[in-house]
């Protein structure tokens, strides 16, 4: 399998020498490996820069094509947009991983910055020659780029999330090293685990004060009737003076819920409270619950009027279930939860193409956050659209 994704940037009247050179070296590697600036790189929507940012999502080496573009007196310049492209493919790939070929004519100027860069040069053509003219004016530049590429180890391209958490910290100017804080374990793909292993997925509660929570997954209905629906059991018990415990719940196992390239809306989900004599007795006749959501940078996203104030939801004493929603799609209604997850390099707004896990705040009926006391309360029919 070929491990290397080649990005090619060239101006519109390079264009020619850039299809010459992928043909060359996809022939050489015997595998696509080149791709061109016009094919699919520049998305929708986004800007020139914003666009070149997300390279290493893509790729993991380019190549730029310098030819006589833009008159500057006695000599020529390439194109400052493919300057610009090669300088990024230096601070993104690094040197061994960037390529420069550039048109052979003495007139062409090299910016003072890139000296020392090796470069490959070929000779000119004129633009009515043949493809197989253009091939041969580029093959033996090619062939020093494949010669290295074969002798040094690839890498694969950079996971999306990885180089926009990358950016956000970047763009923030942070002076401390990179620090991110989040749970270890979720993986992308769906395996056998089930029950407690599959949705509980992170219990907390503030131990200081001799908080404690536990949670388990149960398969019987209301008053012991079966039913096919998975019910979580929470029982909690928040000290005064302490935070409220929370229960994070995968939503859909170890996989990951994702709704990509779209954002998903809503999420809906039943609580209720036990039914008189179907636990212990001494806890909480009502329950209020807060939420936070976890998106695809890992960012906990507290749902709430003002931040640090949730949107608490009551749930009743006498044991029937009651309905709710959660709205995934009112940015104003959301912010970034600063105690745990990525609260350093989030984006402006949730990303919720891709929802990790939710986690649930639970203890009394208070203001603002879930109160002290103890309590016990199911949850089930978690559902996003």
């Amino acid at each position: 399998m070929n491990p290397w994704r080649m990005f090619v940037a060239s101006s519109n009247k390079g264009y020619r020498y850039a299809r010459a050179i992928k043909e060359v070296i996809d022939s050489e590697i015997g595998a696509p490996v080149c791709f061109l600036w016009n094919q699919g790189a520049f998305e929708a929507g986004k800007s020139f820069l914003d666009s070149l940012e997300r390279l290493s999502a893509n790729y993991n080496c380019g190549l730029a094509v310098f030819t006589a573009d833009d008159q500057l007196g006695d000599l020529m310049a390439p194109r400052d947009n493919v300057v610009l492209e090669f300088g990024l493919f230096l601070g993104i790939f690094g040197r061994d991983r960037s390529f420069l070929l550039v048109e052979n004519r003495k007139e062409l100027k090299i910016p003072s910055d890139y000296a020392g860069i090796a470069t490959n040069r070929f000779f000119p053509v004129d633009e009515a020659a043949s493809d197989e003219d253009h091939r041969s004016a580029v093959l033996t530049a090619c062939r020093g780029a494949v010669k290295h590429l074969k002798n040094i180890e690839p890498f694969p391209p950079r996971p999306e999330t990885l180089h926009r958490l990358e950016m956000n910290w970047r763009r923030r100017g942070s002076p401390q090293e990179f620090q991110l804080f989040t749970f270890c374990g979720l993986c992308d793909w769906q395996d056998s685990a089930s029950g407690n292993e599959g949705y509980v997925y992170h219990l907390w509660a503030d131990a200081e004060v001799g908080s404690w929570i536990r949670a388990r997954v149960v398969d019987e209905g209301h008053h012991g009737e079966v039913s096919d629906e998975h019910v979580m059991q929470v029982e909690f018990c928040n000290q005064p003076r302490g935070f409220p415990g929370n229960v994070t719940i995968r939503l859909n196992k170890r996989q990951v819920s994702s709704a990509a390239p779209s954002r998903f809306k809503l999420l809906r989900f039943s609580a209720r409270t036990p039914a008189v004599g179907e636990v212990a007795s001494g806890s909480e006749t009502s329950v209020s619950i807060g939420f936070r959501v976890i998106d695809a940078l890992t960012t906990h996203w507290e749902y709430c009027h003002i931040a640090h104030e949730c949107i608490l939801m009551n749930i009743n004493a006498g044991g029937s279930w009651q309905e709710f929603e959660v709205r995934l799609d009112d940015p104003t209604r959301w912010a970034v939860f600063q105690a745990d997850g990525n609260y350093r390099y989030h984006d402006d707004q949730p990303d919720f193409s891709r929802i990790l896990a939710v986690a649930v705040e639970v203890g009394s009926n208070a203001k603002g956050r879930p109160g002290p006391g103890s309590g016990t309360i199911l949850l089930r029919g978690f559902h996003l659209e």
